[in-house]
């Protein structure tokens, strides 16, 4: 999964500003820019989904 990420702090905690222009703001450093860095993310599964990929892997 792929994240934004604020280039100057390096927060993911950032929001899309003005979407007409493709702005963004960082909530964490106050960065406005059209300028965010991309971060690949794993995501791991919780147990419930595990549980529930295997009931479904069973039935078929």
């Amino acid at each position: 999964m792929k994240i934004k990420i604020c280039p100057e702090c390096e927060s993911p905690d950032i929001i899309l500003y003005i979407p007409q222009i493709g702005s963004y703001k960082c909530r964490n450093c106050g960065y406005i820019g059209t300028f965010v860095l991309t971060k690949d993310i794993d995501v791991k599964e919780n147990d419930k989904s595990k549980k529930r990929n295997k009931k479904l892997e069973k039935s078929l």
